[in-house]
Parts: structure tokens; sequence; C-alpha cells
């Protein structure tokens, strides 16, 4: 991965303040990024296998820092999930995008939160355009 690169998007998503939580981890569990969320062993290996099984990751859900979210979306071939956790203006959503970048030997998966007024229609598409701005990241 190219650093430059990597410390430009890493730059952009310190200014993502209607984002709650970011982190990315790449294929070997390296945490790559964090803002706002301790990635745990554990978490960081439910992501990189929720893609393998959609029964088992939409009945279990998702953690994140050790909270909750229910998954109501999952797109296997698009290497997306997403979901929330709370009700109306309670609660939080996340979303999970796997990638992988054209200089990378791994695929990356970032996890991002945001809370109320932010919407997964929002959130989502944002997420993924600064991966393939910033990276070139296609989805997995």
């Amino acid at each position: 991965m190219d650093p430059a690169k990597l410390d430009a998007l890493k730059q952009q998503f310190e200014e993502k303040d209607e984002w709650s939580q970011i982190a990315m981890v790449d294929g070997s569990g390296r945490v790559v990024y964090s803002r706002g969320v301790d990635v745990s062993e554990e978490e960081q290996r439910v992501w990189m296998n929720a893609f393998g099984d959609r029964d088992s990751t939409v009945g279990n859900g998702m953690q994140v820092d050790g909270e909750h979210f229910d998954v109501h979306r999952f797109f296997g071939d698009e290497g997306l999930i997403y979901g929330r956790r709370g009700y109306g203006g309670d609660g939080a959503g996340f979303c999970l995008y796997k990638c992988s970048i054209p200089d990378g030997d791994e695929d990356l998966y970032t996890v991002i939160t945001y809370e109320y007024p932010v919407v997964s229609a929002k959130a989502i598409p944002e997420l993924q355009e600064l991966l393939a701005t910033h990276l070139g990241a296609k989805a997995k």
C-alpha cells in the first residue's frame, strides 16, 4: 500500500467527524487505521470471516468495539455488510466494507459507525468513494 496515498486517506478520515468510529484492518490482521475504536483480535477475526457465511453473519450480527449491531443487509459479492443498533434517533449504524487495492496483496476491511442524522445511504457511498479515490479500492 502506497504510504502517501494511505496518509491522504487517513487525513480524510480525520476530517470525517460525522462518522463516530473508523477502523481499517488488512488481511493479515494488522490495524492500518483506527479512530474511536479499540479493535480486538476477536472482532478482527469475525470481520475477516463475515463474508464466508451469510446466515451466520446475519443471525449473529456484528460487534464493533464491544457494541452489538444487527445485520440488515449482506451483499457478499459487493463486499458490503451493514446494519444498526438501537431505534430511530437513539441508534447507530455500521458498515463493514471489504475491498482490494491495486498495489496490495491482501484484502482491506474497513468498518465505520455513524449516528443519526447520518444514514447508511449517505455514509456507505462516501466510504466507498474515499477508498476508491485514495487507494483505487474495488469491492471484493
